[in-house]
């Protein structure tokens, strides 16, 4: 960890590197890239649980894994 102006960096730069505090941030396209990934992938998952639930009318043990229901299962339930 290197602190410069006040600000803590988890690293110090390469040799030969110095830091410039005016640099703009180079975040846009990670949050565009962030943004469209969730947004397809939020899409697929509604779409998944619509086809499971309403079309095919059942929900099984994977599907609450994919879409990550954190709470206890009981297995003496599922199909075997």
């Amino acid at each position: 960890m290197s602190l410069y102006n006040g600000v803590l960096y988890p690293a110090d730069p390469p040799e030969g590197v110095e830091r410039d505090p005016n640099q703009s941030p180079e975040a846009n396209v990670l949050i565009i890239v962030t943004g469209l990934t969730f947004a397809i992938s939020t899409i697929s998952m509604a779409i998944r649980m619509y086809a499971r639930v309403i079309l095919i009318k059942k929900f099984a043990f994977d599907d609450c894994k994919l879409s990550s229901f954190d709470r206890p299962i009981d297995y003496s339930d599922i199909d075997k």
